[in-house]
């Protein structure tokens, strides 16, 4: 895997009301989450485009140490990163969109990003995390939901769906069962959050993903593999929209 360097600096649908879950919760989250892949160009933010003008609004600016390591062993991780998501910044203001920023509270508020998304190895202060207009976790199952704060988070990306190659620590697939099983201990529990489902997402799965109740899901590979192909973007808005709206 290889993550591409910039040479210079250069419709949120609506809540699915009849879903207990989500009831009298004001939440203007849109349902797609793009994060960026190990192999992104970020010296052509082209891409954000394409993701703009087909109807998705968030990016997720994702990039692991190791990731940045393996290719380019001489750059800072740190500087490099402020200096990809002061760029991402720029972009996605321009264009409408909500950028938030993976594993990072210190680089989000420098680059004055929209939000947060925190795994399970983030153990963060409040003062770190406090401010943002969106606040995500990682996790697997109920038990690890109840490992973040939960109160405070706005969302949890739950996977993986099926196995991916963009993440190197692969826990047990949870197909559409494994989601539906998480809502009915959700709902014993009295948990009430926004889910996105993440990991191996296929065009084709999105029907039933979706009809299991979450709100949206997290995509990476399907659409940088596309090369963000603007049809494939929209196809997979207008499935995420139709069978929201369906619950």
């Amino acid at each position: 895997m290889q993550i591409m360097l910039p040479k210079e600096k250069s419709e949120a649908l609506g809540v699915p009301e009849s879903f207990e879950f989500y009831k009298n919760r004001k939440m203007n989250l849109p349902r797609i989450q793009y994060i960026t892949h190990p192999e992104e160009d970020f010296s052509n933010l082209t891409w954000l485009e394409k993701l703009a003008g087909s109807g998705i609004s968030w990016v997720q600016l994702r990039i692991k140490e190791d990731d940045l390591g393996e290719f380019h062993p001489t750059l800072h991780y740190k500087a490099t990163f402020i200096e990809i998501a002061d760029l991402l910044r720029e972009k996605t203001t321009e264009l409408g969109m909500i950028l938030t920023i993976n594993d990072h509270p210190d680089v989000a508020r420098l680059t004055n990003a929209d939000g947060i998304h925190l795994g399970m190895e983030d153990e963060m202060e409040d003062s770190e995390t406090n401010g943002f207009s969106i606040y995500g976790g990682t996790a697997h199952d109920l038990a690890e939901m109840k490992k973040h704060p939960i109160e405070k988070l706005n969302y949890f990306g739950v996977g993986p769906f099926r196995k991916t190659k963009t993440k190197k620590k692969i826990k047990s697939v949870l197909g559409a069962k494994g989601y539906s099983q998480l809502f009915l201990e959700m709902k014993d529990q009295k948990i009430s959050k926004p889910i996105f489902a993440i990991g191996g997402i296929e065009e084709k799965d999105i029907p039933d993903i979706m009809k299991t109740g979450v709100y949206g899901i997290a995509l990476s590979s399907l659409i940088h593999k596309s090369n963000f192909d603007s049809q494939l973007i929209q196809n997979i808005v207008q499935k995420v929209n139709d069978h929201a709206r369906s619950i």
